[in-house]
């Protein structure tokens, strides 16, 4: 269900899949297998443990069919700002959680998201006006899935170029914005049915990664509006998730839930 002013209003009791014990440890390998379900962190903690959502709908972008209204445009060819990639990933991480009145990213989060740049999983798309970081994003990259987490904004527009240079350097991957916003809904997103989401996922983990880091990529912001054939922002190793994450079977069955449907456990949507 959308709102009137175009947010989706999620549900906890549809979709929460599971909520972790207050022993469990976040760790990077725990928040890699949960992205490749299609799952992710959000809404902080409760009762001391990780709360893990796959809203139904999903809200994904597809690269090529993004959406560039006119008022961007303008901005982007006026603009001489300039994109990196993965050159200040801790910085995106701290400002996506400080810039706003109230962060789902707690201290653990933010530890194993940083972890999770440190193997190569983990990446922030930066925009800067001259040496002054003005507006970002952050994700975690799975085969062809990029799983967008946060983005802040210092200047206007900022984090909407950001969006629009990670179409560029990733186009052939699936972009995942979570939940559609009246901020992500200008772009052109797609809403899929959960099941649908959930299969695509299953796909496109599989396909060939790009693991490490992507700073080699940069660009002007006014090349954005550009029609020519990008670099990629790391070759790929030719490994998917099944590499990744040679125990996903047994771990998903321990925590009860199946990839393939995404379907919680029955205690586990008790929000």
């Amino acid at each position: 269900m959308i709102d009137e002013k175009g947010n989706q209003i999620v549900n906890p009791n549809r979709d929460v899949i599971r909520i972790s014990p207050a022993n469990e440890l976040l760790t990077p390998e725990l928040l890699l297998l949960h992205y490749a379900y299609g799952i992710f962190p959000w809404h902080n903690v409760r009762e001391g443990g990780q709360i893990w959502w796959s809203p139904d709908p999903r809200c994904v972008l597809f690269p090529a069919d993004i959406h560039i209204n006119r008022s961007l445009r303008k901005a982007i060819r006026k603009s001489s700002w300039t994109i990196r990639v993965d050159r200040n990933f801790e910085t995106v991480v701290h400002l996506c959680a400080s810039t706003r009145p109230v962060t789902w990213m707690s201290p653990a989060l933010i530890r194993a998201t940083i972890e999770l740049h440190q193997k190569g999983h983990a990446h922030s798309v930066e925009v800067y006006n001259h040496h002054d970081l003005v507006g970002g994003l952050y994700g975690v990259a799975v085969g062809r899935m990029f799983f967008g987490e946060s983005m802040f904004s210092l200047a206007p527009d900022a984090s909407k170029m950001a969006l629009v240079a990670l179409t560029r350097a990733i186009p052939d991957f699936v972009i995942d914005c979570q939940v559609q916003t009246a901020h992500t809904s200008r772009f052109g997103v797609k809403l899929l049915s959960r099941k649908d989401f959930t299969t695509m996922v299953f796909d496109k983990t599989r396909e060939p990664a790009m693991i490490g880091s992507w700073s080699s990529w940069q660009a002007s912001v006014q090349s954005l509006l550009e029609d020519r054939e990008w670099p990629s922002p790391l070759p790929t190793t030719g490994e998917g998730t099944d590499r990744l994450l040679p125990h996903a079977s047994e771990t998903h069955h321990n925590h009860g839930w199946s990839r393939q449907s995404a379907t919680p456990p029955d205690d586990s949507c008790d929000a």
